[in-house]
This record gives structure tokens, sequence and C-alpha cells, in this order.
């Protein structure tokens, strides 16, 4: 591994992250390393948006779904490795421009962004994969908000219930949950159509 340097760079999240500290993901891609403990980053916020696994899905569910699209920017900067470095531990890091943070960030700034607008291309990925890629993103800052909030608001339940859902989302991630709706309407229009 190279010499730690000085990163600066943007990490995105549908989820709130309270606390930044390198770790190893749990969802990677095939032959990612999973020994060096990072935080993904990279150069802007269509980049940052466009290297979150499934960031695609999410974005299309929620505006499927007619959810106000909020994406928490984290500008962090800390000791890491470029993208260059990452690219030796990461087959996709070339496409997706990602470079690690590899220390507790020395600074953390969030801000919130409301996605007003989007194009959407799919592409396959090098491991010949479907991924929906997004340009043209216009974004407007916003107040902090809670994704998970805001569909418990439009799509929850009362009482237990919202507490049953507020779980899923919490043990399975945002990100998680609204890939796996936007696959399971895709699939349903494609068998309505059949």
């Amino acid at each position: 591994m190279a010499s730690n340097t000085i990163i600066k760079g943007v990490h995105v999240s549908f989820d709130i992250v309270d606390h930044f500290a390198p770790r190893i993901p749990k969802q990677r891609c095939p032959e990612e390393d999973a020994t060096i403990s990072r935080i993904c980053v990279a150069e802007n916020l269509t980049m940052a948006i466009n290297a979150l696994p499934q960031s695609g899905d999410v974005i299309c569910a929620m505006k499927d779904l007619r959810l106000p699209i909020i994406i928490h920017a984290y500008y962090i900067k800390g000791e890491g490795m470029n993208n260059e470095e990452v690219r030796k531990y990461v087959p996709d890091a070339e496409f997706s421009g990602e470079y690690w943070i590899t220390s507790v960030p020395s600074s953390v700034l969030r801000i919130d962004y409301k996605i007003t607008g989007f194009e959407t291309k799919v592409i396959q990925d090098c491991f010949g994969h479907d991924l929906i890629i997004l340009w043209e993103i216009q974004t407007k800052r916003c107040k902090f908000q809670d994704n998970i909030k805001n569909f418990l608001k439009m799509y929850g339940r009362n009482g237990e219930g919202n507490e049953r859902q507020k779980k899923i989302f919490v043990d399975n991630t945002y990100r998680t949950v609204l890939s796996n709706i936007y696959r399971e309407r895709l699939e349903k229009k494609e068998e309505s159509v059949s």
C-alpha cells in the first residue's frame, strides 16, 4: 500500500451518517479488496453518486414513488489513497473514480441536496451487469432531511407497524430496501407486458 497523503472528497449516502471511521464495506464488487478499511469518496457529487452501488436504482425508485430525492453529501478530508492507487484494489475504480480516506477524517461537512432532475443511461459494468448511471444531475441545496422518515411519512403505517418498517430500513440500509423495491417493480412491469 502506498504512503498516505491528504485527500479531500465527497462521500454520498441515502442514510444519515453520524460518525465516520474507515471500515471494510459490507457491499463490495467482485475482486474488491476486503482488507483495507476505508471511506469511499469521489471528486464531485455526480461521480460520488454514480460510485455508490445501486444509486441509479434508488434514485429511480424514489422518483417513481414520488419521494423527495435527497442525497446526503459529506465533504471529507483525511489521509488516504488516490484513484490511481485504489485501482490496484478495486476493479471498477477507473470507471467510478473512487478514492479512499483511510484515516479518521480531520474534517467532515454535511450538505443535503434535493435532486430535482437527471438523465439516466443503462450500461454494462466491467462485470457484465446492467448499471443505471446518472448524468446532468440537477440539485438544490435543502434543509437536513431523513429519507427513512420521508418514506414512512408517505407510505408508513401507524404505531407498531411503522416501527417494524423503520427497523427494516435501519437493519438493511435505505439504499438496499429502495433498490429491492425498484427491481421488484420492474419485474412486475415486465410480467404484465408478457
